[in-house]
């Protein structure tokens, strides 16, 4: 796991990175992890922007876990015009935010929507259920994963419909 310690990180015009959140890339998955620590101001999304743009520069396309379990859930206009640019997420498969707040979840739906990501992008309580997603295939969609995991123990519709056929419907003929 490659980790980008943003405290002096240079991004490719050898300019200072300088922020409180934490930006690296996991080369197990592989996927660029974010992790939101706070409020999230104009020069943070600015210097997130340019971090990211590094690495998949370095690395190409990705996806990108966002961590926004420790995230004060405030966004300012000006930075949300940043995290919106259709420029700023182009390298960008799939993107998967982690949060069990529901308001985050709110504004992070929002936000994707005005970006056009609905598609490729998923909400998750925990960042285990992230990675997986982001392991499957692209026609898994988030919805369709988080009602598996919540479903787990009981059987599929097509099990009960097959089990009810075998025992001849609810009269039992």
């Amino acid at each position: 796991m490659s980790k980008l310690d943003t405290s002096f990180y240079k991004d490719k015009d050898e300019e200072t990175i300088n922020m409180k959140h934490i930006i690296y890339f996991d080369e197990t998955i592989p996927t660029i992890v974010i992790r939101v620590i706070g409020e999230c101001s104009i020069n943070d999304a600015e210097e997130s922007v340019k971090a990211i743009e590094a690495i998949i520069e370095e690395q190409g396309k990705s996806s990108v876990i966002i961590d926004l379990r420790r995230f004060s859930a405030s966004l300012d206009k000006e930075v949300r015009k940043i995290l919106q640019d259709p420029r700023t997420t182009s390298g960008v498969l799939k993107m998967a935010m982690v949060t069990p707040h529901p308001s985050t979840r709110i504004l992070g739906k929002i936000a994707t929507s005005i970006m056009g990501r609905t598609k490729d992008t998923g909400f998750f309580k925990t960042e285990e259920e992230a990675r997986i997603w982001i392991k499957t295939s692209s026609a898994l969609s988030a919805k369709t994963l988080n009602l598996r995991l919540l479903n787990k123990n009981k059987p599929r519709q097509d099990e009960e419909y097959s089990n009810l056929h075998k025992t001849g419907g609810n009269n039992g003929t």
